[in-house]
């Protein structure tokens, strides 16, 4: 007789925050570091009312600053680059398609560089 294991039936650390499993506690507090880090830190460009810098490919901000943005989807990213890709997508062009179609006056997309400070109402 065989017995059905279920993906995660090897897997019995669970991450408190969103419900993965894991088979070691390595791999899990890997995890913890790496998508739910700790609350306390604060972004050190956000503190000292400084603008936030070019990211070097790969990175993200810690505060989670998100400068380039689309209204109509209300898609945000943190580069011009992925921004001009979204504007190409199929999800855009439907959405800009569907306002223009329900008399929308929008007719090109709208682009939006969020404030250097966000929260504090500083451009």
């Amino acid at each position: 007789m065989t017995m059905m294991h279920s993906r995660n039936s090897c897997k019995t650390l669970k991450c408190p925050k969103c419900n993965w499993h894991y088979k070691y506690q390595e791999t899990l507090e890997i995890h913890m570091k790496e998508k739910h880090p700790d609350t306390e830190q604060t972004c050190i460009y956000c503190v000292t009312k400084q603008s936030h810098p070019k990211l070097a490919r790969g990175e993200s901000y810690m505060c989670g600053y998100k400068p380039y943005r689309c209204e109509v989807c209300n898609y945000s990213t943190t580069t011009k680059g992925n921004l001009s890709i979204h504007m190409q997508s199929d999800k855009h062009i439907n959405n800009m398609q569907e306002i223009q179609s329900n008399g929308g006056s929008l007719s090109s997309p709208t682009v939006v560089k969020l404030p250097l400070f966000p929260g504090l109402g500083i451009s």
